[in-house]
């Protein structure tokens, strides 16, 4: 099964944050509403109007030859919306979106981590968004010191993306196909985060995808093959004004099923709002109800760089299932920064893990997994982080 978990970043997230989740303008931006209508692939680029939008991929990766996961990966593009209109004067340097681009590498031989992080201006030479039918999505010019560009693309049946960091001396380029429809993250495509008119989302995801490729490290490459999941959200002003983080997590199940859950934090660390889905092998969707899953914790590591608590173990339980069990190891969980500042609000690493799980029948399954836990810096050493996860349900 797998687990993502995001934490971590540079302080140009921190600050960009604020833009994105608690303030903007909510009247002067279209906000996410049942009805929408639908339109693929037309929705995979970016959607006018909207202040926030992210596309985010995540996955496991194996080399020639070996059954497990060498790699975990994370690739993710945001779009921040800067003014709805045009900027006035005509020029085209003048910017209406910012691009804020992050990728993370886990090598989990080794247990070594690596992250990367952009952000610029969407202008001439520095990034944009295409329009469909362009098959360029997003694109942003690299790091400093790498030539290469960051690009994700459609090529008509999934997404390729690319990306290279010269400076941390990793990066991959990886091709993508769907292996499941597209599933929508609550009825219609509208994620609520909250009671609030504007408290939501448009929101889905490629739960499952095949992945292939090449990975780069320190001067080696690596062709891979293994499994992702793609989420794709965007909306305004979706969090409320008491939303402290978040905690999200994917797993994918060996046994072919998929489950999505997050939980809101407000500001003395109790839940705010939650939500679940649940994906059976053959696509079927069901959302969990708030009564059928619930979050504990059950470990926890804490960062020797900043110390921040964090996710080490979580438990679970889900429909028909009973007392699943997944591990972060210390070394090998993606949020660990490469520099000693506390790791920032957005965008972080990806911790992949393993996952056993005992069926009500029985029967043993496994899978990979990551998990990501978003939250001001400011508190992050003032409250234990949850790091466990029962979901329970009724048959």
């Amino acid at each position: 099964m797998r687990t993502r978990e995001k934490s971590g970043a540079g302080a140009c997230t921190l600050v960009l944050v604020g833009v994105i989740l608690w303030t903007g303008l909510a009247h002067a931006w279209t906000s996410a509403q049942p009805g929408y209508v639908w339109s693929f692939p037309r929705d995979h680029w970016a959607r006018d109007g909207y202040k926030t939008e992210w596309w985010y991929f995540t996955g496991h990766l194996r080399t020639a030859g070996e059954p497990s996961p060498r790699f975990g990966f994370q690739f993710t593009f945001f779009r921040v919306g800067v003014s709805r209109d045009a900027p006035a004067g005509g020029s085209a340097w003048a910017a209406s979106n910012i691009i804020m681009g992050h990728a993370a590498l886990t090598d989990l031989e080794t247990g070594g981590h690596r992250f990367s992080e952009l952000v610029v201006r969407a202008a001439p030479l520095l990034g944009g968004f295409g329009r469909h039918p362009d098959p360029r999505i997003a694109w942003s010019v690299g790091p400093p010191g790498t030539p290469d560009e960051w690009q994700l693309r459609w090529k008509g049946e999934g997404f390729d993306f690319n990306m290279d960091d010269a400076g941390k001396s990793f990066g991959f380029e990886l091709s993508t196909r769907p292996l499941k429809p597209v599933v929508y993250q609550g009825p219609g495509g509208v994620s609520r985060k909250g009671e609030g008119a504007t408290e939501a989302s448009h929101y889905y995801s490629f739960t499952r995808m095949a992945t292939s490729g090449t990975v780069r490290l320190d001067g080696k490459e690596w062709e891979v093959s293994g499994t992702s999941w793609m989420d794709k959200e965007f909306g305004s002003n979706q969090l409320g004004k008491d939303t402290e983080g978040w905690d999200w997590f994917s797993l994918q199940l060996d046994d072919g099923r998929e489950v999505m859950l997050y939980l809101l934090r407000n500001r003395d660390g109790g839940t705010r709002y939650a939500g679940a889905t649940l994906v059976e092998t053959g696509g079927a969707v069901r959302y969990l109800q708030p009564g059928e899953w619930k979050l504990n914790a059950t470990g926890q590591w804490t960062s020797p760089a900043s110390g921040a608590p964090l996710s080490g173990r979580l438990d679970s339980r889900h429909p028909g299932r009973r007392h699943p069990r997944h591990h972060h190891s210390q070394s090998g969980r993606s949020g660990e920064p490469e520099r000693a500042h506390p790791e920032p609000v957005l965008l972080g690493g990806f911790g992949p893990g393993r996952i056993r799980e005992r069926r009500a029948d029985g029967a043993g399954v496994c899978g990979a997994d990551g998990l990501r836990r978003e939250q001001p810096p400011a508190d992050m050493k003032s409250r234990p982080a949850p790091s466990g996860c029962n979901l329970d349900s009724s048959p």
